[in-house]
């Protein structure tokens, strides 16, 4: 007699959200929805989260496009990780969050210091399979500072 083991379902996405913003620079949070939310995402990764035109200042607005798509998307539970003045990552989530933490780099050359977010969600297949999920956005313009990169944040996978 075999033994059938069934594995949950759960959709996983990731997209770099450009500070949520087109080519004119006008905010595209509501198109981005619009093309996601037929996908039916469970949990979604994002890089660039935030909303960088505001003045210096204005926290609460660098986290409202998110904020606003994580509503439009009906993923209430959010984690985020700062990164740096201009960045960001952030995970959008169905299910709720059991734990998350930061991890940053160090600075490489003149390149921004970047960071990870490390979630697990309260969800079967992170349950069964031990799983955490991790977004991270590396350095756009070097490939040994993404090496680098890498190498700093290898230490808290698991």
């Amino acid at each position: 007699m075999s033994i059938i083991r069934k594995i949950s379902q759960l959709r996983l996405g990731t997209l770099n959200v450009h500070f949520f913003t087109d080519l004119k620079q006008q905010s595209n949070v509501h198109r981005l929805a619009q093309l996601i939310k037929p996908i039916s995402f469970d949990v979604l990764g994002l890089q660039e989260v935030l909303h960088t035109d505001q003045p210096p200042g204005t926290v609460a607005e660098k986290y409202y496009q998110f904020k606003l798509l994580s509503d439009l998307l009906q993923l209430p539970y959010i984690a985020f990780c700062n990164t740096s003045h201009r960045f960001g990552n952030a995970i959008l989530s169905r299910f709720s969050l059991k734990s998350n933490v930061n991890y940053l780099t160090e600075a490489v050359e003149n390149h921004n210091a970047r960071g990870m977010l490390a979630v697990q969600i309260d969800h079967e297949f992170f349950s069964d399979n031990d799983a955490t999920l991790y977004v991270t956005h590396l350095d756009q313009l070097s490939e040994q500072v993404r090496l680098r990169q890498m190498k700093q944040l290898e230490e808290h996978v698991h």
